[in-house]
């Protein structure tokens, strides 16, 4: 065996020693909307009910945004089927918005979602808390970043990564939410 191949092969070992220990999984592409961008997010569920949340926070922005209203089409599957999600508004400034929806433990879950993002002469721009949901009480968890876009696109962001303008990885959903994409 070359050592061309053996370097390769290990490349790609890591590659998914780290994506199956990772927990939370988006995937950004593009929408066929101006301004917006598609994410999904999968994982599995920890219990009997699964919610999640936009936050409402920003690092080093020291404001409260109601990010949740920027979330358009949102759909839920749990082991593929499609779930109803419930969606619960709690306090006025800021409305905590939670979606939930049924489950089990181990479950496969999907969430997907449209939000905004900024777009000028060909280059898109977004931030981590306006753009990533999360399950609750998951925040501290593994995550990886994919980006699924029609065409092939060079991406700017502060994370590692695994496979680079393709995929990156974060060690929890706040160093995710910590780093902007161009």
């Amino acid at each position: 065996m070359n050592g061309t191949f053996k370097s390769g092969a290990i490349g790609v070992a890591l590659v998914l020693s780290y994506c199956a220990q990772a927990q939370l999984s988006y995937t950004v592409s593009d929408s066929s909307t101006l301004n917006k961008i598609k994410v999904k997010l999968s994982f599995r569920a920890k219990g009997d009910i699964t919610m999640i949340q936009m936050p409402n926070w920003a690092p080093g922005s020291y404001r409260y945004a109601n990010n949740w209203r920027r979330v358009s089409e949102l759909s839920a599957t749990v082991d593929g089927q499609a779930a109803v999600a419930i969606k619960e508004t709690v306090g006025k400034l800021p409305e905590i918005v939670t979606w939930s929806f049924p489950s089990k433990k181990g479950q496969s879950i999907s969430v997907s979602y449209e939000t905004d993002s900024q777009s000028a002469n060909g280059v898109g721009h977004y931030s981590g808390p306006s753009t990533y949901m999360y399950p609750v009480g998951r925040t501290q968890e593994h995550c990886t970043l994919n980006f699924a876009f029609s065409k092939p696109t060079r991406i700017a962001i502060g994370l590692n990564p695994i496979i680079e303008n393709i995929s990156y990885k974060a060690s929890t959903y706040d160093q995710l939410a910590d780093n902007p994409v161009t």
